[in-house]
């Protein structure tokens, strides 16, 4: 009697365990989903260009001919710092973390790869693969795999964008496979993660690969120099005591012409856009304990 009760209480327990279980996984999915749509806006909210296009509408719109002028030359005084070559220069260089001065001093079980712009959003075919700005990312990672300094490679990354892609579009991970299986990697030396839309869900589902695998037990991190300071942040807060490979380097020797000093230039404005994105995502992750 006495044993048939304490099942019966057991049994119960489970199923409540279970019912709450059920319940947060319902709660925190769509937190990350709000949480990700909502930084998605903010960042293109907060571009310099949209910044500067906002000042100026309404610089040209408000009756106010005080206020008509402040608004301009805000606008035209955003349009100088934010298109200014040497300024965004000089902030990568004080941002980015410095990439590895001997690459190759040690061995590492696996290296893990962090997806973002290493593939152009482009249809393609199976043969057909296109390179975006930090495949230096793959590339750095390569060049240790073939020194035998990693024994497996982990690509990190699902789809990041608002829209889901077309069936024409294949993942970024998956096509970053393709190109190292091409380039001499061992299928059976890659592990694929695609389920991450930012950098706390690469920390946490990478985290949850490498742990089932006892047999990888010293790690390196693969991203963009810009991004090391938030990405090493979410890895270590996950787990992993992994290291940094800074890689796709922005900040260069530019030299003080006229034309980078003086001249506003679209390309400084994409790289102020992309410098103030990870400034604000790297504060915020901080606020919210992810790294």
């Amino acid at each position: 009697m006495n044993l048939q009760i304490y099942l019966n209480l057991a049994s119960k327990e489970e199923e409540e365990a279970q019912i709450l279980s059920n319940l947060s996984v319902t709660l925190i999915y769509p937190y990350q989903t709000m949480f990700f749509i909502l930084s998605k806006i903010l960042f293109y909210l907060l571009m310099p260009i949209i910044v500067i296009m906002i000042t100026l509408a309404w610089g040209i719109v408000t009756k106010s001919a005080k206020r008509r002028k402040r608004l301009l030359l805000i606008s035209l005084s955003l349009l100088f710092i934010f298109g200014n070559s040497t300024l965004i220069n000089w902030g990568y260089r004080f941002w980015e973390t410095p990439p590895p001065s001997n690459p190759f001093a040690q061995r590492y079980d696996v290296g893990i790869i962090i997806s973002g712009g290493m593939m152009i959003n482009r249809a393609s075919n199976s043969s057909q693969v296109f390179t975006g700005k930090t495949a230096d990312r793959f590339i750095q990672a390569l060049r240790l795999y073939k020194k035998g300094l990693l024994k497996k490679i982990l690509i990190s990354g699902g789809d990041i964008s608002l829209s889901p892609l077309g069936k024409e579009h294949d993942s970024e991970t998956n096509k970053t496979r393709q190109i190292l299986i091409e380039l001499g990697v061992k299928p059976s030396d890659i592990l694929l993660e695609t389920q991450a839309r930012n950098t706390r869900e690469n920390a946490l589902y990478c985290a949850k690969i490498i742990q089932a695998l006892p047999e990888l037990k010293s790690s390196i991190l693969f991203t963009s120099a810009f991004h090391g300071r938030r990405a090493l942040g979410c890895f270590r807060k996950a787990g992993l005591n992994t290291k940094l490979y800074s890689c796709a380097v922005r900040a260069v020797d530019l030299g003080y012409t006229p034309d980078n000093l003086l001249i506003p230039s679209e390309q400084a404005l994409s790289e102020a856009y992309q410098l103030i994105h990870e400034i604000i995502g790297f504060v915020v992750y901080k606020l919210m304990g992810y790294c």
